[in-house]
């Protein structure tokens, strides 16, 4: 299985080229929100996690970014919420997961 990584939004394109969102389920006092989404593409329902780069304290975004590429490739249980997609550009990372319903 080919390991997965966190996609470059390309120059010009916004996340809102991929994904809408209608409703903020949590928001941060350095920018960053959980919303629920879906791409575009396939109409696929998900969470989507914005961190603010400029917001990490103690960590580069290098480092962030190798640890955001760990956990996507951790493999599949049951029990743990997948990260489905990791998506950046110069000011946010965009973690997409499947929304856990209780």
């Amino acid at each position: 299985m080919a390991k997965r990584r966190v996609q470059c939004l390309q120059d010009g394109e916004t996340i809102f080229d991929r994904y809408g969102w209608t409703r903020v389920l949590q928001e941060t006092g350095d920018g960053g929100k959980v919303v629920d989404c879906w791409e575009k593409e396939t109409l696929s329902c998900f969470v989507m996690k914005m961190k603010v780069k400029s917001s990490l304290v103690g960590a580069s975004a290098s480092g962030f970014k190798r640890k955001l590429e760990m956990v996507m490739n951790i493999p599949p249980h049951e029990n743990v919420v997948r990260l489905e997609k990791v998506l950046e550009d110069d000011k946010l990372f965009y973690s997409v997961m499947w929304r856990a319903n209780g």
